[in-house]
């Protein structure tokens, strides 16, 4: 293998194909990056145990096909250390030769890995979805996804297909975040896959992409690259049953902006706020107010709404989960839910809602 091409070109594809690659391991296959150079087209190949990618660079001035593994770190820190200008890459019997003027890198290679990466002759059935849909379904339920680890299922999304649908699913047992689009789909299907794999796709969502599934990945891909992460086989919290059937004891419709800028306030001095709401207006304080402890810092806001509220009624919310809720809706107003003190509350506008848990204390 012997390539010339554009530093530059090359380091932005690594650094992302570097993200895919095994960490803690540096001696491991998965720790590798693969370069391919065949017929003036290099491709960048990456895999750790549950996402991978492959990248595509057009156009490079291939002089010897062939193929290298070598490892991404290395590989990033002796790109990155290069002037901007067009470097060569050759292969030799046991190592590869980095080439940029009078500056020569030398580095150790292993001829044969056995890579774990899947190849383009999976089978993999078309899901009719757009690049934008789909990073739109996944930025509103991240927010929710456990980032703690406490369960692996906490930790995972879930992409429910059904006939006139798809709903985006998120949660960490505290909050709920639901997400749908309209979609005519011919066959129903689930999607698991991790928060972690998330993250990195929505990377790639910029570029419009065709999205697929088989019995073991979850793939999307476009001229330029292909991406896979594994599905998580596991049973999905019954996000349904957790939706009140019943009709709440009170519904509230309320300005985002002006909703978020009063938790806002709150969030300065606690992490929760309990909410009163009366007759035309909504009063906002800090947990466990004492006015008369010199020591606390305490705060009381106040908001005017538009409502006839029966009976008062207080909750205690945790400032985040609202905030995540608040931060993402797109429209001006908001469905405020509520069904009794110690029950789920629901944030809801349009096609996005949030169930969160009301806190005991």
């Amino acid at each position: 293998m012997e390539i010339i091409i554009d530093k530059k070109r090359l380091e932005n594809i690594a650094l992302i194909v570097s993200n895919y690659v095994e960490k803690k391991d540096n001696t491991s296959t998965n720790s590798q990056i693969q370069l391919i150079a065949f017929d003036n087209e290099l491709t960048l190949r990456a895999s750790d145990t549950e996402i991978g990618i492959e990248y595509k660079i057009r156009n490079c001035n291939v002089l010897e096909n062939g193929s290298i593994f070598i490892n991404g770190k290395k590989f990033i820190d002796i790109l990155k250390s290069l002037n901007n200008d067009n470097i060569k890459i050759k292969k030799l019997e046991k190592s590869i030769k980095i080439t940029q003027n009078k500056t020569n890198f030398s580095l150790p290679i292993i001829n044969k890995y056995d890579f774990n990466f899947i190849e383009n002759n999976y089978e993999k059935n078309p899901i009719l979805i757009s690049s934008n849909e789909l990073n739109k379904g996944f930025k509103m339920i991240v927010p929710a996804i456990d980032n703690n680890g406490t369960s692996f299922q906490f930790s995972c999304a879930c992409i429910d297909i059904l006939k006139n649908k798809i709903i985006f699913v998120g949660t960490d047992s505290k909050k709920l975040n639901l997400y749908t689009i309209e979609s005519n789909n011919d066959n129903e299907d689930r999607i698991i896959i991790t928060k972690k794999s998330i993250l990195e796709l929505m990377k790639l969502l910029n570029e419009e992409v065709k999205v697929y599934k088989n019995k073991t990945y979850f793939i999307i891909e476009n001229d330029n690259f292909m991406f896979y992460t594994k599905l998580a086989l596991i049973d999905y919290l019954p996000y349904k049953d957790v939706i009140p059937q019943r009709e709440p004891t009170q519904l509230l419709k309320l300005n985002n902006e002006s909703f978020l800028n009063e938790i806002k306030k709150l969030s300065a001095v606690s992490m929760k706020t309990e909410l009163t709401f009366e007759n035309n207006k909504i009063i906002f304080k800090n947990n466990s107010i004492d006015g008369n402890d010199l020591n606390e810092t305490n705060v009381v806001s106040e908001l005017e709404i538009n409502s006839n509220i029966d009976e008062t009624f207080e909750i205690n919310l945790t400032n985040k989960y609202m905030m995540d809720f608040l931060n993402l809706n797109e429209n001006e107003n908001f469905d405020f839910k509520f069904f009794a003190k110690t029950a789920p509350v629901i944030f809801e506008s349009k096609n996005f809602m949030s169930i969160i848990t009301v806190n005991k204390n």
